[in-house]
């Protein structure tokens, strides 16, 4: 690189030639503190991709300071990533040594920096204990992988994974850069990343396939699309609430909740049987000559909890609830409930709107599960469930809605476990003694007409 020119050179460099660099942390860095769900990602996410020719890390930063004929190479981004594959590298080789496996690439273990920790010289006890305790669960998750498959994932991991390496002369232009990808609305949403990481896992598929899902996508991405709130306000929080987890903001560290396995890999658990079954059953009922004269066509039977299936089906999984988020207002059997909605005064306070989100949330999981049964008396029990917090609340707070839609009575949890829909309607609404919110008088008035408004 010329070293008098801080324009951006990058450049992908194996995990082998990143971690012999002469790397340092600097003092202006955060403290490492990736937690466990971060770990367990990238280690499942290596050891998932390991047959692959190349997988890309993600971009690293790095900042050239020279200062009295020295030279420092700075960590500027990715730090979190850089110690923990480190760990992964250390963890593999102290496998090696343990168990004393015979690699057939005796050069192996050399091929990368074991001191890479050591060199960047932590000092922050925060850090050095995070790093120890990861250290520990590594160690834990590739206990059980046999001796070649152990080879195998070192060789993956030193010399088929990559990251892009950025190296720049200028500080300022460094921060810019960083500041321009992570704090500036720049950075990539959690859904792209998702779009990304299922791209990938679509690689033997056509191009003409991924342009239409593509396509599809970003007519949905965009400020008037329903991308965002189809993730932010729905199936995040549905999926993590049936799963008993607090669901308030979906971001980076919450992707894993839309990764699975694919349904063509080689080995998958006897769980998986049933959706890769349905998965090649609807390929193939819709690729038969037969469908050209009868014109019938089979969709995928989705679901909301569902496991992921990577790669195409989880395009077709979002379009399939893309699609019926659209649908809800148009059900003749929820007018009522949607007219409502619409002439209430308070209806563009911020409480109000989680309170909306949270009656559409609840009603897409009834339908998902069971479809337009009985959908006038659904739709005016998850109406009457969803607005009892409104009406019990003088301000609805997203970790109240949070809360609310975890309690031990919550209707996603009756909806989650019902067999029947009478399981459903066996449901039984604790009345309120009085309104205490403002602005909602016709909604309050439904509620005193079914008996559940004691006081008004």
């Amino acid at each position: 690189m010329d070293n008098t020119s801080s324009h951006l050179e990058p450049k992908v460099l194996t995990v082998a030639k990143v971690l012999s660099l002469a790397l340092q942390i600097p003092n202006y860095q955060r403290p490492y503190k990736w937690r466990d769900k971060h770990v367990s990602q990238l280690v499942n996410d290596i050891i998932h991709h390991q047959n692959k020719c190349e997988y890309r890390l993600g971009a690293i930063v790095v900042h050239r300071d020279k200062k009295d004929e020295i030279t420092s190479l700075n960590i500027v981004d990715g730090q979190q990533r850089l110690l923990t594959l480190a760990l992964i590298v250390v963890a593999l080789k102290a496998q090696v040594l343990n168990k004393n496996i015979t690699l057939s690439d005796k050069k192996l273990l050399s091929s990368t920096a074991l001191t890479f920790i050591e060199k960047v010289n932590i000092e922050n006890e925060q850090s050095i204990k995070q790093l120890q305790h990861n250290s520990l669960l590594i160690r834990q998750k590739i206990a059980s992988l046999s001796d070649d498959k152990i080879e195998h994932l070192i060789r993956f991991l030193v010399h088929h994974c990559t990251f892009v390496y950025i190296e720049l002369n200028d500080l300022s232009e460094a921060f810019q850069f960083f500041d321009s990808q992570n704090a500036r609305g720049k950075s990539l949403e959690p859904y792209d990343l998702l779009k990304a990481y299922h791209l990938r896992e679509m690689e033997h598929e056509p191009e003409a396939v991924k342009c239409q899902l593509v396509e599809r996508w970003e007519a949905e991405a965009g400020d008037k699309g329903l991308l965002k709130p189809c993730f932010d306000d729905y199936l995040y929080r549905i999926r993590t609430w049936l799963n008993n987890g607090q669901a308030r903001y979906f971001n980076n560290n919450d992707i894993g909740c839309f990764k699975g396995i694919h349904p063509d890999q080689n080995e998958f658990p006897p769980y998986f049987s049933i959706h890769r079954l349905a998965h090649h059953y609807t390929d193939n009922y819709n690729a038969d000559p037969t469908r050209k004269i009868d014109q019938q066509i089979s969709t995928y039977p989705f679901s909301l909890n569902q496991v992921i299936l990577n790669g195409r089906r989880f395009f077709d999984y979002i379009d399939h609830y893309l699609q019926l988020l659209n649908k809800l207002p148009a059900y003749e059997a929820l007018a009522p409930y949607f007219k409502l909605i619409a002439e209430s005064s308070g209806k563009e306070r911020t409480g109000d709107k989680y309170t909306y989100n949270l009656f559409l949330a609840v009603l897409l999981t009834y339908i998902d599960k069971f479809g337009e049964q009985q959908l006038a008396e659904a739709g005016k029990l998850c109406f009457l469930w969803a607005y009892k917090l409104r009406l019990d609340q003088t301000a609805v707070q997203l970790a109240g809605m949070d809360n609310y839609s975890l309690k031990n009575d919550s209707l996603f949890k009756v909806i989650n476990e019902a067999i029947y829909t009478k399981d459903v309607f066996n449901f039984l609404l604790v009345p309120i003694d009085k309104c205490v919110a403002t602005k909602v008088n016709n909604i309050a008035k439904v509620f005193k007409d079914n008996g559940l408004l004691l006081n008004e």
